[in-house]
């Protein structure tokens, strides 16, 4: 089990840093991989597959770490993989991160707050001014955005969202997930 844990971090890390050298290169990385209940490999997805399988959400809110500011985020539904899935009846999602971090979610909250599996943040005046994107447009998530999958929720709907038990369901670096029956 930990060989086949680090047989898939070092795939998944390698296919990260690929990916940091060129945007063709990263759409086609190893973006998630997903598992089965027992979790036992089942698929892996590129952000391409991401973007041809699924409809692109946008979420404009602040998150715990940003001190009131919203962003707008961009990404993919977390029902619509569930549903996709065939894990609506499940009783919840394990999310894990590609430090290992793992957390599951209940899927009835998946259902009611609809977070998307972020790929993608709008880029500010600033970020603008420094040469990194354009002001209005979007550009991928980095690793100092919590990226290159991360599960970002609507903050100012969730209940108890300034209380810091509640923030570990924002998954950050989200590198496979699986359902929980």
């Amino acid at each position: 089990m930990l060989k086949n844990k680090l047989v898939f971090q070092f795939f998944f890390l390698l296919s990260f840093l690929m990916g940091l050298a060129g945007s063709s290169l990263a759409a086609n990385s190893i973006a998630l991989v997903i598992k089965n209940e027992a979790g036992q490999f089942k698929a892996a997805l590129s952000l391409s597959d991401l973007k041809k399988s699924f409809k692109i959400k946008s979420i404009v809110t602040e998150t715990p770490w940003s001190n009131g500011e919203k962003r707008a985020y961009r990404g993919y539904s977390l029902m619509d993989l569930v549903n996709a899935e065939g894990w609506e009846h499940s009783s919840s999602i394990q999310g894990t991160a590609a430090n290992g971090y793992a957390l599951s979610i209940s899927t009835a909250h998946i259902k009611t707050f609809n977070p998307i599996l972020a790929t993608e943040v709008g880029c500010t005046t600033k970020e603008a001014e420094a040469g990194l994107c354009r002001t209005g447009d979007y550009r991928p998530l980095s690793v100092s955005d919590f990226g290159p999958i991360f599960i970002v929720w609507p903050f100012d709907q969730l209940p108890g969202s300034v209380d810091p038990r509640d923030h570990s369901k924002w998954i950050w670096f989200l590198s496979e997930i699986r359902p929980i029956y």
